[in-house]
């Protein structure tokens, strides 16, 4: 936080962007490793290839495919914030 204090980045997602910490259902002072455990959870959980194959209709795996993306676009934003790969 002090590093990102000193570089001039703010910590608060734009305001048109969602928090990225509250899609993943996680607090922003969790642990990386915590992070990419909820992360890998959720994808898991949502994933359309694996609702597809319990049997899930279109609409629901139109919706997991939304879910996903932004699952992942919250993930990926936070790699970016905290210089993860």
């Amino acid at each position: 936080a002090w590093e990102r204090a000193r570089s001039g980045r703010a910590s608060a997602p734009a305001s048109n962007e969602p928090d990225a910490y509250a899609i993943l259902g996680i607090r922003a002072g969790a642990s990386n490793e915590d992070i990419r455990k909820v992360w890998r959870q959720l994808m898991q959980q949502n994933h359309p290839d694996r609702l597809a194959a319990s049997g899930a209709d279109p609409q629901q795996l139109a919706r997991a495919a939304e879910r996903v993306g932004r699952i992942n676009a919250a993930w990926d934003r936070i790699k970016r914030e905290r210089g993860l790969r």
